[in-house]
């Protein structure tokens, strides 16, 4: 076969570069049929149509041959390891230059085409901005429905009972579901954790001092807006600022201990139900015997509708 420079896609009916197709040797000519874009435009289309087939195949493939597979991927990556720290300096693909060894992540000395940390990361930053965009459009999504389905115990909670957080994820964890995931991650990781926090203290209270002074309206906006639904982070809130004040006017700390390992009740949940409790109280009924008081008009105690001792 001569040689070309340009071929007709089958696909679309355009006439292209030769660089627009994909290598294939047993393919005529040495190329596919379809150019690059319809390549990837059909794969996309049979990756949505048959996720489920593709997933229960992936799965029963590393189910058979996965230890084979990572003891691979370690030999592949020591090969490049040993092959990019014999030459000293690394090509950096992404921005088109030969840096030395050690302006790249370690970790990305393991691949055939290694980021330096420049291209890192302005890659890191990239992301970050797209998956806040794409976290912020889920959120809108879903919080304007009654129910959200948590699939972790396959249950439509209320949209109050996850995380703003949880709410821009594809699929969020109830806060119930969050909370026994922390737990569980923290059994296995709590050593680590604290140990990390101990060797890292004060780059960790610098950068934690460095944000609040710079997101202080954001973060007091978020507060103020997750108040008004969440009763129980409310009250929480409220209860460790009381006491916070009271041991700064007696100059003293709590040691970096929570309050709540002090206060006689198991968790926030439960104060807030013995609070309510005290609503039905017959001292606290207005003069019909019927309960006035509740948590949107609480501030203040308004004596002419409480019965009298």
């Amino acid at each position: 076969m001569k040689n070309r420079d340009s071929k007709k896609c089958p696909k679309c009916n355009e006439i292209k570069d030769i660089s627009s197709f994909y290598k294939n040797k047993n393919r005529y000519g040495g190329i596919k049929s379809w150019c690059k874009a319809c390549d990837a435009v059909h794969k996309k289309d049979y990756i949505k149509e048959n996720k489920e087939k593709i997933t229960q195949n992936r799965k029963a493939y590393y189910a058979e041959n996965g230890e084979e597979e990572r003891a691979n991927d370690k030999i592949r990556r020591k090969l490049w390891e040993d092959f990019h720290h014999k030459n000293g300096e690394v090509y950096c693909k992404f921005c088109d230059s030969i840096k030395k060894i050690d302006q790249f992540v370690p970790s990305a000395l393991g691949r055939k085409n290694p980021k330096c940390q420049d291209c890192y990361t302005q890659y890191n930053q990239s992301r970050k901005i797209i998956d806040k965009e794409r976290d912020q459009k889920r959120y809108e999504n879903k919080i304007i429905c009654d129910k959200v389905y948590c699939k972790f115990c396959d249950t439509h909670h209320n949209v109050n009972n996850f995380t703003r957080s949880e709410l821009g994820r594809k699929n969020p964890k109830c806060k119930s579901c969050t909370a026994i995931h922390s737990k569980e991650y923290y059994d296995l990781n709590g050593v680590k954790i604290k140990q990390y926090y101990i060797d890292n203290k004060d780059i960790l209270l610098e950068k934690h001092k460095k944000y609040n002074s710079e997101n202080k309206e954001k973060i007091n906006s978020r507060i103020r807006e997750r108040s008004k639904t969440d009763l129980v982070f409310k009250m929480r809130k409220y209860i460790s600022i009381i006491i916070w004040r009271a041991l700064k006017n007696r100059n003293g700390s709590k040691n970096e201990n929570s309050v709540w390992d002090y206060i006689p009740y198991d968790s926030p949940a439960a104060f807030v139900k013995h609070i309510e409790e005290q609503f039905s109280l017959p001292e606290n009924l207005d003069y019909d015997g019927k309960v006035w008081m509740t948590w949107d008009n609480h501030g203040g105690i308004r004596s002419k509708n409480i019965r009298s001792k």
